[in-house]
């Protein structure tokens, strides 16, 4: 169950086309088999204010990747570093400027979550 959880400025969230962006992320994820394509769940959260360091001009980006199996180092930082290629060319082709992107890892055991799915 991979959960990217992508925190970014507001005014990011409403210049990156994530509907594009984010498939494309989820079906290079699941290509190498690091995860099942039906398990990947994304969401992007615009903060209203956000500040790096002290200069209020560069924008920011933190991806959250939560996982609930464990995985290798070397699959951990090829998942890493393909949610930073995807973020990346979100933000290159929505001519953005300065912008610092954050890309975590998180392992939460399956033990440590519930789940519930309702049917509508």
């Amino acid at each position: 169950m991979p959960h990217i959880i992508i925190e970014t400025s507001d005014n990011l969230a409403g210049r990156i086309d994530w509907q594009r962006c984010i498939p494309a992320l989820h079906e290079d994820l699941a290509a190498p088999g690091w995860c099942a394509l039906s398990d990947l769940k994304s969401r992007v959260h615009g903060c209203r204010f956000t500040l790096c360091g002290n200069d209020p001009h560069t924008e920011q980006i933190v991806a959250t990747l939560l996982m609930t199996n464990p995985r290798s180092k070397t699959v951990q930082d090829a998942m890493a570093a393909t949610v930073l290629r995807h973020i990346t060319a979100a933000i290159n082709g929505a001519a953005i400027g300065n912008t610092q992107i954050c890309v975590f890892f998180e392992y939460i055991p399956k033990s440590r979550y519930r789940r519930h799915d309702l049917a509508g």
